[in-house]
């Protein structure tokens, strides 16, 4: 059979004794073999422009780039990018076939008619508690299942179906009374504290010539000031820096304040026991004495928020980021020390909102109150408000915490009676707090926890369902 095309070549060299009828054969005229190469070259030109269709080809390397995109039907995708393609050749899962399926919101589970999606671990829980649960122990399984679903999930406060749950991811309870939110362990304590807010009086400047305006400081060339307070513990400072680029700032052992400089932006001497930090010319440089230890990228900048800490002895300072500290002195001290500061700069460096706390030892007594939420169907008979918490001392509920609850927005309280649900990991508790709100009308809802009797105790979770 003459061979016409590349399909009818044989993988046998024998057999190939003609190119489309032009004999090959040994033996055959010299002619031949002229014309055999040019009707080989018009076979491939076939081939290259697709008049002849190959019968099969075998592709096991390399890439094939600039072609139209490969048809499903044909083993394709039918498209030239990841999203399209999967587009096209998904296939949605059902009872009786795989494929691929949307996760349903807590929205969606919770109203419990999508055929279609999913539920996750928090949907679930979130769907089991929102139903009217009649059987006690039920409800508890289920808000506890939301719980332990919510920590991992992290969501910020908000109503999630019937539930209504702050995991305390920031600072947002609009009343904290003698409370400290741990931005790191996102819950609020009572440790007991006292803050001091800057005022003139709290502060020596010999020159005269640094201006006062509540708790902020606009600094004078080449002067210096220094707190009165002196700090004999832990404390920590706060402020924003403004204006300026020649900031210097620091705390300095007692025992130096001999050699503290009024008239001079360089404050404090180099000396041991001196930690500072030096913005010359925007260098964010960070000291102990004279020993640079540190240098902050980008230098301080103006509306940089600072935090300066000694606990046990270890100084650090925070920027903007109050989980982690730029610097960690090394050279501890557990002895008295002062602050202050100066500036040769124009504009003149001015530190903002400047106060500094100080624990007492003796825990405080706190109120917390969250902003009102509206719950999804007005006039409940009963709350119930399952938290999450740690004792640091040994507090009787009802009597050491008290936890009520209004749906009128506050107008109107009902005292929770409050029961304990157990460990929580190594640390925490899981706690219920049931209120009888059927003397109240309306769908404005809002906790309240109080403390008393000075018993420090950590709040970090809490999620509320109404009944009816």
């Amino acid at each position: 059979m003459p061979k016409t095309s590349w399909n009818d070549y044989s993988a046998t060299a024998a057999s190939n004794t003609d190119v489309d009828s032009i004999n090959i054969d040994e033996g055959c005229a010299p002619s031949g073999i002229n014309n055999a190469i040019r009707e080989l070259m018009a076979h491939t030109a076939d081939v290259v422009a697709g008049t002849t269709a190959l019968s099969s080809i075998n592709i096991d390397g390399g890439s094939i780039t600039g072609i139209t995109d490969l048809a499903i039907a044909d083993g394709g995708t039918g498209a030239s990018d990841a999203a399209t393609a999967f587009a096209n050749i998904k296939q949605a899962a059902t009872e009786s076939a795989t494929g691929v399926v949307e996760l349903a919101t807590i929205a969606e589970s919770t109203t419990g008619t999508d055929t279609s999606r999913a539920m996750t671990p928090a949907g679930v829980a979130a769907a089991l508690a929102a139903a009217t649960i009649a059987d006690q122990e039920a409800r508890d399984l289920a808000l506890t299942a939301y719980i332990k679903a919510d920590i991992a999930a992290d969501d910020p406060a908000g109503v999630y179906g019937d539930i209504m749950s702050d995991n305390f991811t920031s600072d947002t309870l609009a009343t904290q009374t003698n409370a400290v939110y741990d931005v790191a362990g996102e819950f609020y304590d009572n440790p007991g504290l006292t803050t001091t807010v800057s005022a003139s009086s709290e502060w020596t400047d010999s020159n005269g010539t640094a201006t006062f305006s509540g708790d902020d400081i606009t600094f004078a060339l080449d002067d210096s000031i220094k707190s009165v307070d002196t700090f004999t513990g832990d404390f920590t400072l706060d402020f924003t820096m403004n204006t300026g680029n020649f900031f210097r700032f620091g705390f300095w052992d007692t025992a130096n304040d001999g050699s503290f400089n009024a008239n001079s932006s360089y404050f404090m001497p180099a000396t041991t026991n001196v930690w500072r930090v030096d913005n010359n010319n925007n260098s964010g440089q960070i000291y102990y004495g004279s020993t640079l230890v540190a240098s902050k990228s980008g230098g301080f900048q103006n509306g940089d928020v600072f935090r300066w800490t000694r606990v046990s002895g270890v100084f650090k300072i925070f920027i903007n980021d109050m989980v982690t500290p730029v610097h960690t002195w090394s050279q501890t001290f557990t002895g008295t020390v002062r602050m202050g500061g100066g500036d040769t700069s124009t504009p003149r460096q001015r530190m903002d909102d400047i106060s500094w706390s100080v624990p007492t030892g003796v825990a405080a007594d706190m109120t917390l109150r969250p902003s009102a939420v509206t719950l999804p169907t007005a006039n409940p008979s009963d709350i119930s408000s399952y938290f999450r918490v740690r004792d640091i001392d040994t507090v009787t509920e009802g009597t050491d915490r008290v936890v009520k609850a209004s749906i009128d927005g506050g107008t109107t309280w009902a005292t929770a009676t409050i029961t304990s649900l157990g460990d929580y990991g190594s640390t925490d508790k899981l706690i219920r707090a049931d209120a009888d709100v059927s003397g109240q009308t309306g769908s404005s809802f809002v906790w309240e926890v109080t403390t008393a009797n000075n018993k420090e105790q950590q709040i970090k979770q809490v999620a509320s369902v109404a009944g009816y």
